[in-house]
């Protein structure tokens, strides 16, 4: 079983008196589930990479924006 995934920003909020705000860091976000590899890598776009759902590795990862 394999998972494609896409990078989404995470807001990190401003610690003690500081004013900064902003999109620092990030998290994965499930985008879809298959058997078939190569059906995932047919949909597959930036900032996205396909996982081995059993093993948890990392098998493809796209070119990455930011």
């Amino acid at each position: 079983m394999y998972m494609l995934e896409r990078k989404e920003p995470k807001p990190i909020r401003a610690i003690g008196n500081t004013c900064t705000y902003g999109y620092i860091s990030f998290t994965w976000k499930q985008v879809a589930m298959s058997e078939n590899l190569e059906a995932l890598k047919a949909i597959m776009g930036k900032d996205q990479r396909i996982i081995n759902w059993d093993t948890l590795e990392v098998i493809y990862k796209s070119e990455e924006t930011w």
